[in-house]
């Protein structure tokens, strides 16, 4: 049975070195989810995997390209999740979206604010030997925004339109930081419905 895993605890989970890439960005997740952003850091990661810091930093370049790497792949999952239960006529629904949306950021409240930037969107980032160029990483709005256009447009539904796509995007992840701020879950749903019933055209 493994250990629950702690700070520098050394907990070393068999992989092989090829997969180290996908086992940091795991196990990074894992770390943030349990103490945040700024617990995320190449060496204690290295002491968790069991290897070098060295070796990380041939994957993400820097502590900033760690986190940025890890943001980028919450987003996917958020985004993923967000638009799980959005099918068939609410498949571009803002309340529909929203709640899963806001769902998630309620139970993943570390993971949010990581994928919002937290403690490394300002940082340089180093090139690394697998990724010579720089990570560009959306902010959830920017991703939340981009599905909605991209659904609605392939519908041929006036909300694929950029200006409609940017409310629902900027009022659900503004709902999202409220929630995890102490935001009252029936204020939230309300302020869903509303955005659910705002025009269209």
């Amino acid at each position: 049975m493994k250990r629950p895993l702690t700070p520098g605890g050394g907990l070393k989970p068999g992989y092989h070195h090829g997969n180290l890439h996908r086992a940091a960005l795991r196990r990074g997740r894992e770390i943030v989810t349990l103490w945040g952003p700024d617990a995320l850091t190449l060496r204690g990661l290295a002491r968790e995997l069991g290897v070098t810091a060295t070796a990380l930093v041939y994957h993400f370049g820097s502590r900033a390209g760690l986190r940025s790497a890890v943001a980028a792949s919450v987003l996917a999952d958020l985004e993923k999740a967000a638009f799980a239960e959005a099918v068939g006529p609410a498949r571009v629904s803002p309340e529909v979206v929203g709640k899963a949306w806001v769902a998630y950021a309620e139970q993943n409240p570390f993971l949010y604010r990581l994928a919002s930037g937290e403690g490394w969107r300002d940082q340089p980032r180093v090139p690394t030997g697998v990724d010579a160029g720089p990570l560009k990483v959306p902010s959830p709005r920017r991703v939340l925004q981009t599905a909605f256009a991209r659904r609605t447009r392939r519908l041929g539904l006036p909300g694929g339109d950029a200006a409609r796509a940017d409310l629902f995007s900027f009022t659900i992840h503004g709902l999202a930081l409220a929630r995890m701020d102490g935001a009252g879950p029936d204020a939230v749903a309300h302020a869903l419905r509303q955005l659910a019933r705002a025009p269209t055209g």
